[in-house]
């Protein structure tokens, strides 16, 4: 289990050095008009967010206000990255996000 998690660790960094940086800082500029918070409060579907609260990569704050913004959206914490990346995800979204 030991060199698996290691592997697993490692992964984001292995992307990160692979990654063209000008072609990341082009797909960041793209985004910088993009203003999602404007029309969460008209989301009418139901919604499941997901949220990591010992996560330092993702920011907890965003997703809380992500599920505040929703009308009636239902909010889990999954505590940490690995919990987010893993099946019970799966069985998380059946059980929680059902009307």
């Amino acid at each position: 289990a030991g060199l698996r998690e290691k592997q697993k660790a490692d992964r984001p960094r292995r992307i990160l050095e692979a990654a063209d940086p000008w072609k990341i800082a082009r797909a960041i500029r793209a985004l910088k008009p993009y203003r999602a918070w404007d029309g969460l409060d008209r989301i009418d579907v139901p919604v499941l967010v997901l949220g990591t609260s010992r996560d330092r990569l993702h920011d907890y704050g965003h997703t809380l206000r992500i599920a505040a913004s929703i009308p009636g959206a239902a909010f889990v914490d999954l505590a940490t990255n690995d919990r987010s990346h893993s099946e019970e995800v799966a069985q998380v979204s059946i059980t929680s996000g059902s009307p």
